[in-house]
């Protein structure tokens, strides 16, 4: 089973505080339930609504086109480069491809994880 919260602090109000302690719970207990989670935010500095994915989660994201400043911040302050050095991964990634996969996990890296194309059945004429 795949869980998946799709930039769940813009939902109505009064569901955040809900959506902010199912989502914390489940990335602490959901591999043992045999599921999997998937979040997509607009930051990974959202305070109490991400300090736990930081901390649970094996890969993260990012687009470094559109989310250039964003990249370099994130690896100034997780992973401890100097910010021309962040600067100049960053720009090598955004030549490269779409997006760009820090994993969490030890020893942490940076990589390209392909992406498959979706298939599609041939068309017959």
């Amino acid at each position: 089973m795949l869980i998946c919260f799709d930039d769940y602090a813009d939902a109505a109000p009064a569901m955040v505080p809900l959506l902010t302690q199912k989502y914390n719970s489940m990335l602490r207990v959901a591999r043992h339930r045999n599921c999997g989670v998937v979040s997509l935010q607009h930051t990974y500095s959202g305070g109490k609504k991400t300090s736990q994915s930081l901390q649970s989660n094996r890969h993260i994201v990012f687009f470094p086109r559109s989310q250039h400043a964003r990249c370099v911040r994130f690896l100034v302050d997780h992973l401890q480069l100097k910010v021309p050095e962040a600067n100049a991964l960053v720009h090598r990634f955004a030549a490269l491809d779409r997006h760009m996969v820090v994993s969490m996990f030890s020893p942490v890296s940076l990589s390209l994880i392909p992406i498959p194309e979706p298939t599609r059945p041939d068309v017959i004429s």
